[in-house]
C-alpha cells in the first residue's frame, strides 16, 4: 500500500486531497428531461433529452479533450461534396459529359487521398490525447489550496499537470 503522505499536497501539505477523475464525476450532475403534449387538433409530442451541470471548477478539473484535425476533416468534406455534385451531373445528363464523370472519380480518389495522407496526424493527436488522460487519470487535487499533483512522485510536481485555478 501506498504510503498516505505520498497523497499530501505538495504546496500547503494537506491532506484533504482527492483523484481528478473521482472530482470530476462527483462535480457532474445529469439531469433527465421528458416531455409530452397534446396539441388542439389531437397530435401527440413527444420530447426528451439531459443536461449536464458542473461548477466552474469541476470544470477546469476536467479530462483533457481528443484534438481533432479539422483542416483534413474540412478538405475530405469539400471533395466528397464536390464529387457528389459532379457525380449528379454526370447522371443527370445521361452519362455523356465524360469530363464530369472523371472529375467526381478525380475528387472521390483525392478525398481518399487526403485521408490516407492525413492517418498518421490524426494516429498522432489519439496519442497525445492517451498520454494526457493517463496523466490526468494519476493526477490528485488539493481541496483547500487547488493544486494538482501526481503522488507516485512525492513532493515534486510534474511539469504535465496543470494547477486546477488555469485554463
Amino acid at each position: 500500500m501506498a504510503d498516505p503522505a505520498a497523497y499530501r499536497c505538495p504546496d500547503c501539505g494537506c491532506d484533504d486531497t482527492q483523484r481528478l477523475s473521482l472530482a470530476y464525476d462527483q462535480g457532474t450532475s445529469r439531469t433527465g428531461l421528458f416531455g409530452v403534449s397534446v396539441s388542439t387538433d389531437g397530435s401527440l409530442g413527444v420530447g426528451g433529452g439531459s443536461i449536464a451541470r458542473q461548477s466552474d471548477l469541476i470544470k477546469k478539473l476536467a479530462p483533457p479533450k481528443l484534438e481533432r484535425d479539422s483542416k483534413t476533416r474540412a478538405i475530405q468534406v469539400l471533395l466528397v461534396v464536390a464529387g457528389a455534385f459532379a457525380t449528379l451531373l454526370f447522371v443527370c445528363a445521361g452519362g455523356e459529359l465524360i469530363l464530369v464523370g472523371l472529375a467526381a472519380l478525380t475528387l472521390f480518389g483525392m478525398a481518399i487521398f487526403v485521408t490516407v495522407k492525413g492517418e498518421p496526424r490524426r494516429v498522432e493527436l489519439h496519442k497525445e490525447w492517451q498520454r494526457q488522460v493517463a496523466i490526468w487519470d494519476r493526477t490528485f487535487f488539493c481541496k483547500r489550496c487547488g493544486q494538482n499533483f501526481i503522488p507516485s512522485v512525492p513532493g515534486e510536481l510534474s511539469n504535465d499537470v496543470p494547477r486546477a485555478g488555469t485554463g
